[in-house]
């Protein structure tokens, strides 16, 4: 089978990079599966892909474990972790650490890029690996929510010599004056809040399985506008984190006040979009947002329930009405689940998640999924949708990639 490439509009490959030395911990159920697992790393011991067992007790149980080394073990949603006392001494400085060790939100990266420090002197293999890695799944190119300008252009360049298109957005303290002159920066990634898993999405309403929470908003109105004006009239695209349906009430809210003030033609995104209020998408659709959606998320779909309640559910993970009604990215959110195009498109057309716990299906089509997540992205990038330039060859049964064709060139063959 002959088809268009794979193109990721939303994942994080400098971080997947890192994250393939680390532990996997979405098998763990226990205390002794998180042991036993954590106990086959390398120093510093960093585990990923996590959910609480019932009874984990954070930093103390793994302190106790690893008394002598540091040990961060990271939630599957990346808004949370927990170090052991090891850890909080190498690696916690200028962080706010709770008793049980956790960190949450901006400080978890703060802690993530000191643990990055220690593979510099790797740094360009391993990328140079994890882009090879893409290549062998049909996947030629993508972009990068959230580096700094530094990193942007150290993978762009890491990139282009095995002929992966590579794009990046950059952290939110940064301003447009770092992008001038970088042609695969596309302008500003910023989070509205947090997750559904960490319980810090900014929801309307308090969450159903934690009464009292409602999550966090991370700027008020006027640091909101402020921001998103200065790269908005610089020219630059915007893209915005958003979760919740309070988020995504704010974000709305600013993003109309800044259209207002300066309207030019954009493609300003949001991303995620996973619960949302009564009429969003229209108003996500008359401003002419980008929703750039991961469906990756939809096993989630299950324990949403539970967090949110069957009635907020009736807006959330609404990938079709979405994809009818405006400009829809498709992404993976990778190393946060995985980055296979396989699961991008089970999450897409298999209506199970949602028949499962009796809501109505939001699954497409698998021709609908295809052409998103190929042609689609493409389009999005500026890359031409040519089978003589661009094309996958594929067996499938089993699946497995042959030869990718990237602007012309074999940039990957088995």
């Amino acid at each position: 089978m002959v088809t268009l490439p794979f193109i990721d509009a939303h994942f994080h490959p400098l971080q997947l990079a890192y994250f393939r030395s680390a532990v996997d911990l979405k098998n763990v159920q226990d205390e002794k599966s998180l042991v036993d697992a954590l106990e086959k790393a390398n120093e510093p011991i960093l585990g990923y892909h996590f959910v609480e067992y019932e009874g984990f007790s954070g930093g103390d149980v793994l302190t106790r474990y690893f008394p002598d080394v540091p040990v961060i073990v990271i939630r599957t949603c990346l808004h949370k972790l927990w170090m052991n006392a090891e850890a909080v001494k190498r690696f916690g400085e200028g962080v706010q650490i709770a008793d049980d060790g956790s960190v949450v939100e901006e400080g978890v990266w703060t802690v993530i890029d000191k643990v990055f420090d220690s593979y510099k002197d790797v740094k360009k293999n391993i990328v140079r690996d994890m882009f090879t890695y893409l290549l062998s799944m049909g996947i030629v190119g993508g972009v990068e929510m959230g580096v700094s300008p530094d990193d942007g252009e150290f993978m762009s360049h890491v990139a282009e010599d095995i002929g992966f298109h590579y794009f990046y957005f950059v952290k939110s303290q940064y301003d447009p004056l770092d992008c001038f002159g970088k042609q695969r920066c596309l302008g500003l990634k910023l989070f509205a809040d947090g997750s559904l898993g960490a319980r810090t999405a900014a929801m309307i309403d308090e969450y159903s399985d934690s009464p009292g929470e409602k999550g966090i908003l991370n700027w008020d109105d006027e640091h909101l506008y402020m921001k998103m004006k200065q790269w908005h009239d610089a020219g630059y695209d915007i893209s915005i984190h958003v979760i919740g349906d309070r988020a995504l009430e704010q974000v709305m809210r600013v993003y109309r006040h800044v259209l207002a003030e300066s309207p030019r033609p954009h493609r300003h995104r949001i991303e995620h979009l996973q619960i949302m209020y009564p009429g969003a998408i229209k108003d996500i659709t008359d401003m002419g947002l980008y929703a750039s959606i991961q469906p990756t998320f939809s096993p989630e779909i299950p324990w949403a329930i539970e967090r949110v309640g069957r009635h907020r559910m009736a807006y959330g993970y609404r990938w079709k009405e979405l994809i009818d009604s405006t400009f829809t990215l498709i992404g993976t959110d990778a190393p946060v689940y995985g980055v296979s195009p396989i699961d991008v498109i089970d999450g897409l057309i298999n209506d199970k998640y949602w028949k499962d716990v009796n809501l109505e299906p939001a699954s497409v089509s698998l021709g609908k999924a295809v052409d998103l997540y190929t042609a689609g992205n493409m389009r999005y990038l500026g890359l031409f949708t040519d089978l003589d330039i661009y094309r996958v060859e594929w067996d499938i049964f089993p699946i497995k990639v042959k030869k990718v064709i990237s602007s012309g060139k074999v940039v990957y063959e088995t």
